[in-house]
């Protein structure tokens, strides 16, 4: 599994988690991206967040 990091620019903050991962990984089928939303492997500010939370 590879570890990615992603910066929130000053157009994404306050957008939903799920939108802004969907957006910023084309590649990434979206229930890929749900998956590891639910699992808690999606980390915001070294927290894990679930699918509503917004990127700030």
């Amino acid at each position: 599994m590879r570890v990615s990091f992603q910066t929130v620019d000053e157009f994404s903050a306050g957008q939903r988690l799920d939108n802004f991962l969907l957006k910023n990984l084309k590649n990434v089928p979206r229930s890929h991206i749900y998956r590891v939303i639910r699992k808690g492997e999606v980390r915001v500010n070294k927290g894990r967040k679930k699918q509503s939370t917004s990127c700030n």
